[in-house]
């Protein structure tokens, strides 16, 4: 075979693949899904020595904020509702093996996938919902508000940056597309 039909071959592949994944991924967009009005989750006490109490949010919001730096993403807001509900209840969760969750920073080891904030409040639900049918119903409500919201919100009291960010709607779950979401509404890197 000569190398002008290698290459024509080449280009031809290649070309079919890009409209393949354009294809693709247009075919299997996620849309925002509808967002239902909250309702009362009956719970059946649960099997697990995990227990849980009220947190006050700015606390843990502010804890989570200035956890950041530490481990990222899905590390601040887990670390902050472990550190939070040791305070209150001590074990298990001075035990808590915290230190896992730096895993999920930016999508998951820096690979853009589901966002670390997400990816580490389901983890809690998970840790303290063994009911499989109420877990998803509380994963997927987080899911949509944080699709369906603009962000950020918190404001810290002390920031690291001195000025408000603006705010977009992600439409997404995803890391990247969040961020690139944001980056492009608000022309920041």
């Amino acid at each position: 075979m000569d190398r002008r039909k290698v290459i024509k071959i080449a280009v031809g592949a290649v070309a079919a693949g890009g409209a393949g994944v354009v294809t693709l991924t247009n075919a299997f967009k996620i849309g925002v899904p509808p967002t239902t009005p909250a309702k009362k989750i009956e719970l059946d006490k649960t099997e697990t020595n995990w227990t849980y109490t009220h947190l006050d949010p700015l606390s843990a919001s502010e804890l989570a904020y200035n956890n950041y730096k530490v481990g990222s993403c899905m590390y601040s807001v887990s670390s902050s509702i472990i550190a939070l509900l040791a305070e209150k209840i001590g074990e298990p969760y001075n035990s808590f093996p915290i230190h896992m969750m730096k895993y999920g920073h930016g999508g998951i080891g820096g690979i853009g996938t589901i966002c670390g904030t997400l990816n580490g409040a389901a983890a809690i639900i998970g840790l303290l919902i063994d009911n499989k049918k109420v877990r998803d119903a509380l994963t997927l409500d987080l899911f949509q508000w944080y699709e369906s919201n603009a962000f950020p919100v918190f404001k810290p009291k002390t920031p690291v940056f001195d000025f408000t960010p603006p705010t977009s709607v992600s439409e997404s779950v995803l890391c990247h597309a969040s961020t690139t979401k944001w980056g492009k509404k608000t022309g920041y890197r």
